[in-house]
């Protein structure tokens, strides 16, 4: 990821998942639109109206996931309830 210039962050103490949970925080709260691009499902509990998660567990099995796909597969949970 240095190569192509992509930041990277760490912080001492916190897991991944708490660091993507916080940028999304922050992006949603500034009306930015982010895809979170992962395999973990844990991740759709951060979808928002801005937040979109691309959950990828191949190249050719790929979905995008918005509040209404999480609904979908969660019968009718939404991103906050999971």
């Amino acid at each position: 990821m240095q190569a192509f210039g992509v930041p990277i962050l760490e912080y001492e103490g916190y897991e991944a998942d708490d660091v993507l949970g916080t940028l999304c925080s922050q992006s949603d709260d500034q009306g930015l639109n982010t895809v979170i691009l992962t395999g973990d499902t844990d991740e759709l509990q951060l979808v928002t109206s801005n937040v979109r998660v691309m959950l990828s567990h191949t190249v050719k099995n790929t979905k995008m996931y918005g509040i209404n796909e999480v609904k979908e597969r969660y019968g009718g949970l939404g991103p906050d309830t999971i």
